[in-house]
């Protein structure tokens, strides 16, 4: 106690205004002989004083965790190590299935709640934990009393006064399981479509690197996805020049959406006419750039064909024409006008 007193600055305070009022008490009414003797009541008082406040703060912080672990926001066990569960919280018997009797039975036994298939992560973190005296936090499945299998997150910690046993959080990821299926469903769906898109369709970082492309985009020019990825579209566009990329970046940097016609150019080095659509986007807190490329080779073989007939159909109007012209003349060359 007198070492507790000794290490407190609260104590050493508390023990100096006792000694001075024993000071003063002593010179007026204790013999001089005694003073010794007071000094030690007064100490060990300060000690006495110090130790309780020590064990009001220990209950304060119990009742703090008692409270936590009463909330049920996330499962809280208590396991031998290498063994059985011997306490836990309704958040975790919820999570795996079983009831309070069974715990007390003795019937969850840590080990029995893991399928094989994730028992050799267990075994890793369980010599983490007798080395260190805690396991960083994991992912793993346990197996409800049902059967069913529920995908958690947890973290173990080793109690310093008794390393026989150890405590851990759980906490049940079979909501954000669900909603990251939901997610990869999506992009799949997505993806499926934009695979099966008649138009190339290139994603750019906003200096215009190429970083995803669709099957169409790879089918049209002639490269794997993996070398379409990092280029930049001076690499397989034909006709665009420098001076007409800085302009359109500037339009659409102003939300301008743009649409012109270009010629791409294949990994052979054949070129063929596309109309691109370009945009700009933003996600979160990057800057992403769409342009969507459509093959107009069609469109300009039918253009072409269009003028030709219609330069065909006017010269044979004019053949009609002077056609009808020439009995007229030849008319009025037989029949000379008169005066």
């Amino acid at each position: 106690m007198m070492m507790a007193a000794s290490c407190s600055p609260s104590s050493q305070s508390r023990a100096t205004f006792l000694l001075s009022k024993m000071a003063t008490l002593a010179g007026c009414v204790f013999a001089p002989g005694r003073i010794p003797v007071l000094k030690l009541i007064a100490s060990q008082a300060a000690s006495t004083l110090e130790i309780t406040g020590l064990y009001r703060d220990l209950a304060e912080r119990e009742a703090r965790i008692g409270r936590l672990v009463e909330a049920n926001i996330i499962g809280i066990f208590i396991r031998e190590i290498g063994g059985r569960i011997v306490e836990a919280n309704e958040a975790f018997l919820r999570i795996v299935g079983y009831s309070r009797d069974e715990l007390l039975a003795g019937r969850l036994l840590d080990k029995e709640l893991t399928p094989p298939e994730w028992r050799e992560r267990d075994a890793e973190a369980e010599a983490e934990l007798r080395v260190t005296g805690s396991a960083r936090p994991f992912e793993k499945v346990y197996l409800r009393k049902d059967g069913g299998h529920v995908p958690v997150m947890i973290g173990e910690a080793s109690f310093e006064e008794a390393g026989s046993q150890a405590v851990a959080f759980v906490l049940d990821l079979s909501e954000s399981k669900r909603a990251e299926e939901r997610l990869r469903a999506s992009e799949t769906r997505f993806r499926t479509f934009v695979d099966h898109a008649t138009d190339a369709f290139f994603l750019h970082t906003d200096d215009l690197t190429v970083i995803d492309v669709n099957r169409q985009a790879c089918e049209s020019l002639g490269y794997s996805r993996e070398e379409l990825i990092g280029m930049h579209p001076r690499n397989f566009d034909g006709a665009i020049d420098e001076k007409a990329l800085v302009t359109l970046v500037d339009r659409v940097d102003a939300g301008q959406p743009m649409t012109f016609e270009t010629l791409h150019r294949r990994k052979d080095g054949t070129t063929f006419p596309v109309e691109v659509h370009v945009g700009k986007f933003r996600q979160e807190e990057q800057w992403f750039r769409l342009s969507l490329a459509r093959d107009i080779t069609g469109r300009r073989q039918a253009e072409d064909a269009i003028q030709l007939a219609r330069a065909e159909l006017a010269h044979v109007s004019r053949l009609t024409t002077m056609g009808e012209l020439v009995p007229s003349i030849a008319h009025e060359v037989r029949q000379p006008l008169t005066g």
